[in-house]
């Protein structure tokens, strides 16, 4: 099956228009996300 997962960054609106408190932690998100995936075996 598919495992759907999400975060919320607290306070965020659609263009996470601040910097520090809403980009940095979405780029910090994805780029986990993507390094943990990037590191599984291919299926």
């Amino acid at each position: 099956g598919i495992t759907i997962t999400h975060t919320e960054v607290e306070g965020a609106d659609h263009f996470f228009k601040d910097e520090e408190a809403h980009m940095k932690p979405m780029i910090q998100t994805v780029s986990d996300y993507v390094r943990r995936r990037m590191g599984e075996a291919t299926r």
